[in-house]
């Protein structure tokens, strides 16, 4: 009975570890745009997305504060009064790599992460 027990215990130890390793690989969206983004063809521009749902998009010394939403294909930023808001289809999200196009044109918009 108590060779039972024990084979018992570390079997649910092992699912246990690995249902905990398992849920820890996958990160929603909108936590993975938290962060810096810098342009790839530009560092001196990007966004900043704070987990609050605040943002700074940034243009070398130049910011403009907006708000911004995320689901699994779609990221939208409005200014802070909520009378401009832009809508970006998501191509790719990575931890390292954010691009997105938007509707109605063939541009891609290309941003790594900042290291720093």
């Amino acid at each position: 009975m108590h060779k039972v027990k024990k084979y018992l215990v570390s079997l649910l130890s092992v699912v246990l570890l690995i249902a905990s390793l398992a849920g820890c690989g996958s990160k929603s969206p909108s936590d993975l745009i938290v962060g810096r983004w810098i342009f790839e063809e530009d560092s001196t521009s990007g966004f900043e997305f704070f987990s609050d749902g605040d943002a700074i998009g940034f243009n070398g010394d130049d910011s403009d504060e907006a708000n911004w939403s995320i689901s699994e294909d779609s990221l939208k930023l409005s200014n802070p009064y909520g009378d401009d808001t832009l809508l970006f289809s998501i191509e790719e999200l990575t931890e390292d790599r954010l691009v997105l196009s938007m509707e109605g044109t063939d541009q891609e918009l290309v941003l790594n992460k900042d290291k720093e």
